[in-house]
């Protein structure tokens, strides 16, 4: 019995049927609502929502904060352009955000299909004083230097540029939003040095601007991706990143190399699992 009362409930042949669990005169509309607010999901079919695809690809990336991060041989833009790829061939818009001083050459990411036509390229402008970002102390700045100006307490490049992701997200028209943090350092004598520990400084970021890159990419459906300068044994930029990867590369013929991202965390499937692409060097690498 009780299956059967369960059964009306789920399938009514009609609402107004003797038998049915739906009073007279409700309208088929309230009818199927209900059946669908009462619907009842096997195993097997939470299963399959929850199941999440392990794939360097736009769409197992929105609605998620990541980080690709790699050495300074590491081939970051190379499979950072792979999702902006993967996200114009979806047909999102894509925003890439940067530093100044460096920027990624553009032949070599629309000889590897990216359509530079419907890129929106953010990038930081140079400052404007030679005065070096110091933080603020605790309780801000005294009044005195409130009124010499607040140049010495700006926000860090890096702060910046996160910003300026955050006002595009807000917008809700990018489906994708690369932020270039890598370029800070490569642009910085300590990012330039190598591969240090020093490396990956100046992509710092505060876990409250963290916080809202992320609500704003869970909210849009967007999707993140933060391209930072450091070794896998370093931190990543927070807790609140959902998913980092590791860029790695190696050659496997005279112009062919494999481009591979090692995901070294990943809150939705487990970490472990590779991606690798085939890419070709540019004329005149050896």
């Amino acid at each position: 019995m009780q299956a059967e009362a369960l059964h009306r409930i789920l399938h009514p042949a009609d609402p107004s049927a003797p038998g049915s669990a739906f009073p007279a005169g409700s309208s088929p509309l309230s009818a199927s609502r209900a059946q669908a607010a009462l619907r009842i999901r096997t195993g097997a079919e939470w299963e399959q929502q929850a199941r999440v695809p392990r794939a360097w690809s736009y769409r197992a990336c929105a609605g998620r904060l990541i980080e690709l991060s790699g050495t300074r041989a590491a081939p970051l833009l190379t499979l950072a352009f792979a999702l902006v790829c993967d996200a114009q061939r979806a047909g999102e818009p894509v925003a890439w955000v940067q530093g100044p001083g460096t920027t990624f050459f553009p032949p070599d990411a629309a000889h590897n299909g990216v359509d530079l036509k419907s890129l929106v390229v953010v990038r930081l402008p140079e400052p404007q004083n030679s005065v070096a970002y110091a933080p603020a102390a605790r309780g801000g700045p005294p009044d005195a230097d409130r009124q010499r100006g607040a140049a010495r307490y700006e926000a860090s490049p890096a702060q910046q540029l996160a910003r300026s992701a955050v006002r595009l997200l807000r917008s809700g028209a990018f489906g994708l939003i690369a932020l270039d943090l890598a370029s800070l350092d490569l642009a910085s004598p300590n990012g330039a040095a190598g591969d240090g520990a020093a490396a990956g400084r100046g992509a710092g970021l505060s876990a409250a601007l963290l916080g809202k890159l992320g609500q704003l990419a869970q909210r849009h459906d967007s999707a993140v991706c933060c391209l930072t300068l450091k070794r896998p044994e370093r931190p990543s930029l927070g807790s609140l990143v959902s998913l980092r990867g590791e860029a790695l590369r190696r050659r496997t013929g005279e112009d062919r190399f494999s481009c591979v991202v090692r995901v070294l965390k990943d809150k939705r499937s487990g970490p472990g699992w590779t991606h690798e692409e085939v890419a070709h060097g540019p004329p005149g690498l050896s």
